[in-house]
C-alpha cells in the first residue's frame, strides 16, 4: 500500500476553490490531467464522505479506513496525471466509482469484472459514461437532482431526461448479456429472445401462447420480468450483492 501521508490528496476539510463548485466531475477529470492545481481538491471534497462510507464496508479496522481512502485518491490522481485513467476506468464510468475500484483493490477485495460482473453490471458498463453516471448516481446510490447536478452538469430537467432513456437502454443492454450465459436453459433463451417483441404486442397467436406458458411455469423469467420492469432498483440490488460478497471481516494488513 501507498503511504498514507502522501501529499498527493488534500487533507480532510481542505477549502475548494469556488470557481470549480459548478463544474462537472469529467471537467474536473480533465483539468486534473492537464495540470489544474485546485481540480483534484474539489473531486475530493465532492466525494470523500461516500468513498468513506463504502470503505468502512470493506476494512473492518476503522483506524484504516481513512489512510485506505487517500492512497485510493492518490493512485486515481496519479493514473489521471499520467493518462492511464485508473486502469482505463476513469473517464468511461463515474469518478466516483473509479475511485472505489482503487479502495477495493487496495484492500484485495475487487470488485467484480468481466466474465464474473453479474449481467446487469456488464450492461451498465456498455452505456456512454453520462448514462452510467445518471444510473449510478440516481439508482445506486440514490441521490438527489440536486445533488447529481453538481457531478454531472446538467440540469435536473436534462438529467431526467436522460435518465429515462438511460434506463431503457440499461434494459436492452441486459438482456443481450443474459443471453451471452452458456448456462441459460433454451427456453428461457427463447422467452429472452422475444420479451420486447412480446411487451408491444408483435408475436403471433402460437408465439404468444408459447411465451405466456413459459413465464407461467418459470420463476427464474417471472423474476426478471418484475425486474425488468425497475432496473434502475435491480442495478443497485446487484450492486450492493456485489459489495456484500467483497466485504472483509479482517483488517487491512499492515
Amino acid at each position: 500500500m501507498m503511504r498514507s501521508d502522501t501529499p498527493l490528496v488534500p487533507t480532510v476539510g481542505a477549502a475548494e476553490p469556488a470557481r470549480l463548485r459548478g463544474v462537472s466531475d469529467a471537467l474536473l477529470v480533465e483539468f486534473t490531467r492537464t495540470g489544474d492545481p485546485d481540480a483534484f481538491p474539489e473531486l475530493w471534497t465532492r466525494h470523500i464522505d461516500a468513498v468513506v462510507h463504502l470503505t468502512r464496508r470493506l476494512v473492518a479496522d476503522p483506524d484504516s479506513v481513512l489512510p485506505v481512502v487517500k492512497d485510493a485518491f492518490a493512485i486515481v490522481k496519479i493514473d489521471i496525471a499520467q493518462d492511464r485513467y485508473a486502469h482505463h476506468h476513469v473517464g468511461v464510468e463515474p469518478f466516483r466509482v473509479s475511485v472505489y475500484r482503487a479502495v477495493a483493490d487496495l484492500v484485495g477485495r475487487s470488485l467484480p469484472s468481466g466474465a464474473s460482473r453479474p449481467p446487469i453490471l456488464r450492461a451498465l458498463h456498455q452505456l456512454p459514461p453520462r448514462f452510467q453516471a445518471l444510473l449510478w448516481y440516481l439508482d445506486v446510490e440514490a441521490m438527489s437532482l440536486g445533488d447529481v447536478e453538481l457531478l454531472v452538469g446538467e440540469s435536473p430537467a436534462e438529467m431526467q431526461t436522460a435518465h429515462r432513456l438511460a434506463l431503457t437502454n440499461l434494459r436492452a443492454e441486459w438482456l443481450l448479456a443474459l443471453l451471452d450465459y452458456p448456462t441459460l436453459p433454451s427456453a428461457c433463451v427463447w422467452n429472452l429472445r422475444r420479451t420486447n417483441s412480446r411487451a408491444a404486442d408483435w408475436l403471433s397467436k402460437t408465439a404468444t401462447q408459447r411465451y405466456d406458458h413459459h413465464l407461467r411455469e418459470c420463476r427464474w423469467c417471472q423474476n426478471l420480468a418484475v425486474d425488468l420492469q425497475s432496473p434502475g432498483q435491480a442495478l443497485e440490488r446487484a450492486m450492493d450483492h456485489s459489495l456484500a460478497a467483497q466485504a472483509s471481516p479482517y483488517p487491512v494488513a499492515p
